[in-house]
């Protein structure tokens, strides 16, 4: 797995930690290195498109999954590919499926209020959170 986040992660974990227990803390720093594996790891042409993909996989190969994702890319396909990461195996596979929806819609108003959801990645933007409302649905569907 991952052992560090990127600076854009690793400003948000900062942001959202701020008065918040060790415990907390943990569960959070927990689900963004789990953002960070998926982003360098699976398979992203379903989110960035054929061409994009198979670019991120070559970086892959050549220079190492770790970082990949933000050595080619920035905010505008991060939000792009948020929408997987809220989909199973991801949200099935962490031991924090509430925190991990909720940080989800905070990475997108963190985003936004640090100005890096330009207009062109405002349609991805709805998307995400459209991604996190359908999650927040079903977490609540599936509670007994």
């Amino acid at each position: 797995m991952t052992s560090s986040p990127s600076p854009i992660l690793a400003d948000f974990l900062a942001d959202v930690q701020r008065d918040r227990t060790a415990r907390t803390q943990r569960a959070y720093a927990g689900v963004v290195l789990h953002l960070q594996h998926y982003l360098d790891t699976a398979d992203m042409c379903p989110h960035l498109g054929t061409h994009d993909g198979t670019l991120l996989a070559q970086e892959r190969q050549v220079t190492g999954s770790e970082g990949s994702f933000f050595r080619l890319f920035g905010p505008g396909e991060l939000l792009c590919c948020l929408p997987g990461f809220l989909d199973d195996p991801w949200l099935a596979s962490t031991p924090q499926p509430r925190s991990h929806v909720a940080l989800v819609g905070r990475l997108l108003r963190f985003l936004d209020r640090r100005g890096l959801v330009g207009p062109t990645g405002r349609c991805a933007w709805y998307d995400a959170e459209a991604a996190v409302r359908r999650a927040r649905q079903a977490a609540r569907d599936a509670a007994p």
